[in-house]
């Protein structure tokens, strides 16, 4: 990808600005969304690169098990495959300025956060799920998701709903899967209570997330006004959040869709 670069002035977009996918592909720095085909529907989900960097920044732990956790968890090393030898530099250099570099001086992070580099590795064994590897041409709706200790099995997710789930009943509570909100905010719940700490049953998933003080302030430094990644897109404050730990929604509306990936 880096060989598509060219020596183009560009000019300086604003921290605000945001490109949808490709669309000028050179201008390096710039907050990006998927998917990068130009014919394929918008979305409000961000490019994985910059995904990475704002964790490089909050931890991948989310608002919610910040306070858990005696401090971020960054990613250490990312492993990358099928990039040529020759291009490994370049690629490595673009990998470093895209997941630390446009983030290394970021001011106003509370104590114990910052930038967090990781490591980029190449290897040259191919994965055995990748699309040269399946000669697959085009992507899949299906995900597998489990959890290594858990005795609950794996789920298989079709566009985010459990394999079987009729879209009717995508709202109900019974169904919702292991990886929604709703059920990261009642597992939250149950572990509060097993560390025998203080739960509001009442506040929704957006309250609880608001107390978390240091993690909203380096959230802000990074997502604020005057934050570098002040254009970044998601549902923060809408009413996608105002459910209770039991899944039970504040506000009556059922919103379809959800595209946030913070936690």
């Amino acid at each position: 990808m880096a060989a598509l670069k060219d020596s183009s002035a560009w000019p300086e977009l604003t921290t605000a600005s945001v490109s949808r996918g490709r669309d000028n592909y050179a201008r390096l720095g710039v907050l990006r969304t998927k998917p990068g085909r130009a014919d394929a529907p918008a979305v409000l989900s961000m490019s994985c690169s910059d995904k990475i960097a704002r964790w490089s920044v909050l931890g991948v732990q989310g608002a919610l098990a910040s306070d858990m956790v005696p401090e971020p968890i960054y990613i250490d090393a990312i492993v990358i495959g099928e990039v040529d030898h020759s291009m490994r530099d370049i690629v490595e250099a673009d990998c470093d300025r895209a997941l630390h570099g446009r983030l290394a001086n970021l001011p106003n992070l509370p104590e114990g956060l910052r930038s967090s580099k990781p490591k980029v590795h190449f290897t040259d064994t191919p994965f055995e799920h990748s699309r040269s590897v399946l000669n697959a041409t085009s992507s899949s709706n299906d995900s597998v998701c489990w959890v290594a200790d858990s005795s609950a099995g794996h789920e298989v997710l079709i566009n985010g709903i459990r394999r079987g789930i009729s879209p009717k009943h995508r709202a109900n509570g019974r169904f919702k899967p292991a990886l929604s909100k709703a059920s990261l905010f009642a597992l939250y719940a149950g572990i509060s209570s097993d560390m025998g700490r203080a739960f509001d049953p009442t506040r929704t998933y957006a309250e609880e997330k608001q107390k978390r003080t240091r993690y909203n302030a380096a959230k802000d430094a990074l997502l604020g006004p005057e934050g570098p990644f002040s254009g970044w897109l998601g549902c923060r404050g809408s009413q996608r959040e105002e459910f209770n730990s039991a899944g039970s929604l504040i506000n009556s509306t059922v919103l379809r869709s959800s595209t946030s990936h913070d936690v």
